[in-house]
């Protein structure tokens, strides 16, 4: 696994976050659609209309939670291949700045490490996570 591949999960959960919020919107958008058509509609018409868009709306669904499970996948594979790593400074400093998206000197405050050895550690771990995953 590579820094660009980890650098991709930030935008990865929030992919995952806004394809969520389209699938509840939709479901809301669904269960309102699905309310007859109130009496003296001429037949078929409303209904047909309605019908036509619940389909749109329910396809659409669908396809947003393919994507959504698409997106997991990768967020997990990046998670599982930081969880692989043998020495714990290595898996939280990976975390801290992949998955939480802290800044480097945040970091440093957080694990008590001086500035250097953290970008030490920090490229360690980049080169075990690549050759591992090889």
């Amino acid at each position: 696994m590579t820094e660009q591949q980890l650098k991709r999960y930030s935008a990865l959960k929030a992919e995952v976050d806004s394809l969520k919020e389209s699938i509840q919107r939709l479901e809301s958008e669904l269960s309102s659609a699905k309310i007859p058509a109130p009496s003296g509609f001429p037949p078929g018409g409303v209904r047909r209309l309605m019908s036509d868009n619940v389909i749109k709306l329910e396809s659409l669904k669908e396809k947003y939670a393919r994507l959504l499970n698409k997106r997991i996948i990768e967020c997990r594979t990046i998670e599982d291949a930081i969880n692989q790593l043998v020495d714990p400074r290595h898996r939280n400093i990976l975390r801290l700045k992949y998955i939480e998206g802290l800044k480097m000197e945040v970091i440093c405050v957080k694990i008590g490490y001086e500035w250097a050895q953290t970008n030490r550690l920090h490229k360690e771990a980049l080169e075990k996570l690549k050759n591992d995953t090889q």
